[in-house]
């Protein structure tokens, strides 16, 4: 098996058949058991009832477990045998109780791994889904910005605004799938759990009380309940084993997959969704969306420039000594233009003020131009580059791997190994439940003498009273 994730190979490619296929050969052995605890009924029932296997069906002296019954009917009941010993009634009922201690401490475990399990993926669910629909809103709201330029150069970002909210898109479709599936699945594996950690507690306490109220019936009915508990346990420990080894190899694989994507050159990274989300600061989409953003900046700052040095080129002016400082928005609106009659303006109090009209409508153009040009910015700060420049993305991934790798993880290997021991005590918790059934009861005053046992008694023709002898009959008799 490849002790990576999905068996992930050096093409960063993975492989889910051969990988699921080893999941399923680590939980074959427990979905085996799993099986067999569902067959022991019926290989039970016939033993006991038919063959005089597992104790029989009437008490009698012996061992502790299965006392002297045999299988095919060989019964060796000891006529002075009234009832069973108190040592061995005390030993049961001291079996019983250590039993429901260790299944109760290993249940207070599971609960807490799974609380874990449930903390671990909703914190990484959540993590998520906040940053899709955050990336979603800020993707959304710089388009929406960037539409409300109408008089700037922004064709270089507009011409991915489509991809962009598209990215959008398919950020806020797989929030939504995730908290619906969070809702449902989340809750029901959850769930789940819980009640089948309680399980084996449960039927021990149904049978404590079957014995306590002398209630065999509720014995015996504790004791087939153990199989389809067994039945549960193994297949749950199967899940759970398998869920860990895929955190195990996922965690080991996590770090050092993502480290290595975002160490790619951005034309090496892989073009598919996933890996060019995580390689989010150096993937080729990512780094495309960076230079149309910064082109359209500087798109924008060139046309101030321009503007600012037409004007100062002009007739009567001298401002032109004065270089345009890209960005520096403050010292182009505080160029002094000299109006007419020698008054010198600003440029912004020109585009108010200017008694000359074609320098009040250039100096208004100006300040029009530095106004779409602040405003870009504050959707580039602001929205684009959280965006393009991953500052919600990567924090995000690498807090996922936390929340997945920590305690999800080790809730999964609590749980994991709490379903084992339990599968196996329940092995234990069916053997005293059956051994309970004869010894927590009203105990017999009198056991049927070894002589009048027979071998299937129930295939035996009773004997005839008075007993049948023809010569002693008159003819009608016999034709009756």
């Amino acid at each position: 098996m490849n002790a990576t994730f999905c068996a992930l190979d050096t093409d960063k490619q993975c492989h889910w058949e051969p990988y699921a296929l080893s999941l399923a050969q680590i939980s074959l052995p427990f979905i085996i058991l799993a099986a067999l605890s569902i067959l022991a009924i019926p290989f039970f029932i016939i033993g006991r009832y038919a063959f005089g296997c597992c104790g029989g069906r009437r008490p009698a002296p012996g061992t502790l477990f299965f006392g002297h019954n045999a299988c095919f009917g060989k019964i060796n009941h000891d006529e002075s045998f009234r009832q069973y010993p108190k040592y061995q009634l005390w030993a049961v009922i001291l079996t019983v109780a250590l039993l429901f201690v260790a299944v109760i401490v290993c249940m207070i475990v599971g609960l807490v791994g799974n609380g874990l399990v449930h903390k671990g993926i909703d914190n990484s669910f959540s993590t998520v889904t906040t940053t899709l629909d955050l990336l979603a809103s800020k993707i959304n709201s710089a388009v929406e910005g960037v539409n409300n330029i109408s008089g700037a150069n922004t064709t270089a970002i507009s011409s991915v605004t489509n991809s962009l909210l598209e990215v959008a898109k398919n950020a806020t479709t797989v929030s939504n799938q995730i908290n619906d599936s969070k809702s449902t699945f989340e809750s029901a594996r959850s769930a789940v759990t819980i009640i089948v950690l309680i399980l084996p507690a449960l039927f021990i306490l149904m049978a404590a009380a079957g014995g306590i109220f002398r209630l065999p019936k509720i014995i015996y009915a504790a004791f087939f309940i153990t199989f389809l508990v067994s039945l549960l346990l193994w297949l749950a420990t199967g899940i759970y084993v398998a869920i860990a080894v895929m955190a195990y190899d996922g965690c080991n694989t996590a770090r050092p997959y993502v480290a290595e994507l975002r160490s790619l050159p951005s034309d090496q990274v892989p073009t598919d969704a996933i890996p060019q989300f995580i390689a989010c600061s150096n993937g080729a989409q990512f780094a495309n969306y960076r230079a149309r953003a910064l082109q359209t900046q500087d798109s924008i700052r060139s046309g101030i420039c321009s503007l600012q040095n037409q004007i100062c080129q002009s007739s009567g002016q001298t401002c032109s000594s004065t270089p345009c400082q890209k960005g520096n928005y403050n010292a182009t609106l505080a160029t002094i233009i000299n109006d007419d009659n020698g008054v010198q303006r600003t440029a912004t109090s020109c585009a108010v003020s200017c008694t000359n009209s074609n320098l009040k409508t250039a100096t208004s153009g100006l300040v029009r131009l530095v106004g779409y040009s602040e405003t870009y910015d504050g959707i580039y700060y602001n929205d684009l580059l959280p965006v393009i420049n991953c500052s919600i993305v990567d924090p995000a991934i690498d807090d996922v791997i936390v929340q997945v790798c920590g305690d999800a993880s080790t809730g999964t290997n609590n749980v994991a190994g709490v379903f084992l021991a339990l599968a196996i005590l329940e092995v234990f918790i069916t053997v005293v439940t059956l051994m309970s059934y004869k010894r927590w009861r009203n105990q017999p005053q009198e056991i049927i003498p070894a002589h009048e046992v027979k071998h299937f008694p129930q295939f035996e023709l009773a004997e005839m009273s008075p007993p049948y002898r023809p010569e002693s009959m008159s003819s009608m008799e016999r034709v009756i």
